[in-house]
């Protein structure tokens, strides 16, 4: 996919900050027609502020109704798919409480793992023949670290889904972007080296052709987890 027409159609999640608004930019810089979703209007409504054309959804996609809000309002023929919402919690599980520890599991499965197979399956009677689905995910996904087990769960079973619906979707696209850390809200106060979110969303897009882009430091850390995993362990246990 040559992401230049104008004829062309993306719908990003996650799209109102960060890596996702990044994404929204140069997809419309293109010519791409572009739809975001997110749970803050306030901040949709000033990404739709500041590109022209963008569609944008309110939605909570942690939640099922949340997804099919957004698959309502995605065209009725998609191009481009980019599962890129996330949601990142750091917590210990011997000092949360039961019912909290419950909800943030449901706040993190949801929205990163069970939203990019809901979204996925809604969607694909209107996906094109030649459509590409980018899951965002995470090298923690293989090298989890001890602060977020629910994210590095969601992580890796994304990229488990991403391998499993290439092998079925073809001629369809599955590409799995695997990102380093990212200067965020999300990564706010924490961590060194990040990269900005337009490196990242330069990166995914331009890497849309490969079935796996690792991008940064990414591609150091898997390379030494493949042939030293525990001194990958080491490294990213406690960052």
């Amino acid at each position: 996919m040559t992401v230049t027409s104008a004829s062309q159609t993306a719908l990003v999640t996650g799209g109102s900050a960060g890596v996702g608004l990044a994404l929204a930019k140069r997809l419309a810089a293109d010519g791409v027609k572009v739809t975001i979703c997110g749970r803050d209007k306030d901040r949709l409504d000033d990404a739709a502020r500041w590109i022209p054309g963008l569609r944008t959804v309110v939605a909570d996609l942690a939640i099922e109704a949340g997804v099919r809000a957004v698959a309502d309002a995605a065209p009725d023929r998609l191009d481009l798919l980019i599962n890129n919402a996330a949601v990142q919690l750091d917590r210990d599980w011997q000092a949360t409480p039961t019912e909290d520890l419950l909800a943030d599991i449901d706040a993190e499965l949801g929205a990163d793992l069970l939203a990019p197979m809901r979204l996925t399956a809604l969607l694909l009677p209107r996906l094109a023949p030649e459509a590409v689905i980018v899951n965002v995910s995470s090298a923690l996904g293989t090298v989890p670290k001890r602060s977020t087990p629910g994210y590095c769960a969601a992580k890796a079973g994304l990229s488990a889904l991403s391998t499993s619906l290439r092998y079925q979707l073809a001629p369809r696209r599955v590409v799995e972007a695997v990102l380093p850390l990212v200067d965020t809200g999300m990564t706010a106060g924490r961590g060194r080296s990040k990269i900005s979110p337009d490196a990242a969303a330069e990166a995914i897009l331009r890497g849309m052709r490969r079935d796996v882009v690792r991008i940064g430091g990414v591609r150091a850390l898997l390379a030494v987890n493949r042939v030293a995993p525990s001194l990958a362990a080491r490294l990213i246990r406690e960052s």
